[in-house]
């Protein structure tokens, strides 16, 4: 069976009428349709383009979407072939005054029909649409409809005061209510007069009422729970969509804005850069999957003079070769995204393994460790240490010792200046100040007495071998000889731990939500890392000579305006986002977003 068509042939949003029943009627209909022709109806349709609005019984109820379909005047006529305009709904109030029908309880009847339909709709409002395409029949509302027009709280028997009364004949009227998450539409109907009033909540987009849509996004933006939100919402039984709703709206609209603002900020960064010729980097890893074994890991590229995040490569693990080869998938992939940027590594600092320098010295990328990582790994070697029965006085020591590793690399000029400066550690802590390397005789402090002379290792001790044995140990040696003399790591450390904040590790998460939340902590933390200073009192100064310490001001939100934006813009959602790749490049497949 063909499908049903207009006899004109028009496409789209419309209704379809059968030619009526009535001979005279039809003849009327027949000179419209077929002009000097005589011929058969059945299987004839003319559609509602072709008819005026004061044709229809319930314009006002299809425009507002509490009605499925037009339905016709009795008596009406179609009276041209140009379509009319695309039929309009507005998100504030649409009023029409007594129509001229004789019987007003029959139209009354009918509308409430209509009206009942709409709500016994298990969905609550029209037919699912494609929400990446835009609906040209969906009506724009006037006035500001964007994130920074101003939204209440208003409770429910508020609104119904609003519609209670008929403003034409001052009777109670016929109130109904439609709601769908924080989106809730209202239909005024007088029995007496006819007088109906529709009115929305929200300006609708689509399928998607706009401000449903917002509530997510700034969830999501922010960095928060949706979950959390939604507990709280209904700690005051403050009406919100579901979880499901949630998800779909950051698949289609929130996760392509996200990729599309990091993108553009990316290439940003990029063509600044490119003017300052070979850059001075640092990297590291970090996991993102609760338990001991990591699903997902992501690798961080941070320019140090600048202190932003250039990169943020996220690995899937493919169930082999585990932390190694996630890490140095990561650097490979976002090497080869500033190799392609044209953007030249100079001097790259990371944490201490020795198969990310075999990877970079084929790069002639000059390859540095961070000093934090280095004391990280030895403090726990002497914590172990100090907890023996022969170690209990090197307790005292384990700040001297970390300090002094700082101290030898910022202060040195070359790798063997900085080998023989922590080797003097050793003499050090035996009460002996001069050594026999050339590069460094003396130690640098000032030669006075102790009060305190039990806390020197008596020479040939037991602790005192142990001691010297992890801290001359010719590999570590080895890796204090290539600690970064000018930049340290400190800042890559504060954005891991914001990494927490956009994307706990107790909260399950896949590829492209996980992506796009690391994303966000980017982009914070970029447009925080050039913040002014402000003095706040309370923590330790750094400077002795000041009272009041110097710290950053409270962080700004800029990204999550330009997000909330971006949401209105139809050409972000044509971008495709990125797939799961593992680490050995196979393709994932995806599953729902995080919440």
């Amino acid at each position: 069976m063909s499908p049903k068509k207009c006899v004109f042939g028009c496409e789209g949003k419309i209704t379809l009428f059968s030619f009526p029943k009535n001979p005279a009627l039809r003849a009327q209909w027949m000179r419209f349709a077929f002009p000097g022709q005589n011929r058969g109806c059945a299987s004839v349709f003319v559609c509602s383009r072709h008819f005026s609005d004061q044709s229809f019984m319930n314009k006002a109820q299809f425009d507002a979407g509490f009605a499925d379909r037009l339905r016709l005047r009795e008596g009406a006529v179609p009276t041209g072939t140009e379509p009319p305009h695309e039929p309009s709904s507005s998100a504030g109030v649409q009023c029409r005054s007594t129509p001229a029908l004789k019987n007003a309880a029959t139209q009354t009847g009918a509308l409430c029909v209509e009206m009942w339909r709409r709500v016994a709709n298990t969905s609550g409002l029209a037919a699912k649409r494609p929400r990446m395409e835009e609906d040209t029949h969906t009506h724009r509302p006037s006035g500001r409809s964007d994130h920074t027009e101003p939204k209440y709280v208003v409770f429910e028997s508020r609104l119904r005061e609003l519609f209670q009364t008929c403003p034409l004949c001052v009777c109670e009227c016929v109130v109904q209510r439609r709601r769908r998450g924080a989106f809730v539409a209202f239909l005024q109907l007088c029995r007496r007069c006819g007088y109906t009033k529709a009115w929305q909540s929200q300006p609708v987009r689509g399928s998607t009422p706009i401000g449903n849509l917002q509530m997510s996004a700034a969830a999501y933006f922010t960095g928060g729970s949706f979950a959390q939100m939604h507990k709280m919402c209904r700690a005051m039984n403050l009406q919100i969509h579901g979880l499901d709703t949630f998800r779909r709206h950051a698949r289609v609209f929130l996760e392509p804005a996200v990729h599309h603002k990091w993108k553009t900020d990316q290439q940003a960064m990029f063509q600044t850069l490119r003017a300052q010729g070979e850059l001075t980097l640092s990297g590291d890893m970090c996991a993102h999957s609760p338990g001991r074994s990591a699903k997902y890991s992501s690798y961080t590229l941070m320019h140090l003079e600048s202190r932003r995040v250039l990169d943020v490569q996220l690995v899937q693990s493919s169930g082999g070769g585990g932390r190694a080869h996630m890490e140095r998938e990561g650097l490979r992939r976002g090497l080869d995204l500033l190799k392609s940027s044209q953007l030249q590594v100079e001097h790259l600092l990371t944490d201490r393994h020795t198969h990310l320098t075999e990877d970079l010295s084929q790069r002639r990328v000059k390859h540095y460790y961070s000093v934090w990582h280095l004391q990280r790994e030895l403090l726990k070697k002497l914590e172990k240490l100090s907890r023996s029965r022969d170690g209990q006085g090197l307790r005292k020591w384990l700040l001297s010792i970390k300090n002094h590793m700082f101290w030898a690399a910022v202060s040195s000029q070359d790798g063997p200046e900085t080998v023989a400066k922590w080797k003097s550690l050793v003499n050090h802590m035996q009460n002996m100040h001069t050594h026999d390397d050339p590069l460094f005789p003396t130690c640098a402090h000032p030669l006075r007495g102790s009060r305190y002379s039990r806390k020197w290792f008596k020479p040939g001790s037991r602790v005192l071998y142990k001691l010297e044995k992890l801290l001359l140990n010719q590999r570590l040696l080895r890796d204090v000889g290539k600690l970064s003399h000018q930049h340290q790591t400190p800042a890559l450390q504060a954005f891991h731990r914001l990494l927490l904040r956009f994307g706990p590790n107790d909260r399950m998460c896949p590829f492209t939500g996980r992506l796009c939340r690391l994303y966000l902590a980017a982009m914070h933390f970029n447009e925080s890392a050039e913040r002014p200073l402000a003095c706040e009192e309370g923590l330790m100064c750094p400077d002795p000579e000041r009272r009041r310490p110097t710290v950053n001001t409270q962080p700004t939100f800029g990204y999550v305006c330009e997000l909330m934006r971006l949401l209105g813009d139809p050409a972000v959602f044509a971008e495709e986002l990125p797939v799961a790749q593992t680490s050995v490049g196979e393709v994932r497949g995806q599953s729902q977003t995080c919440d």
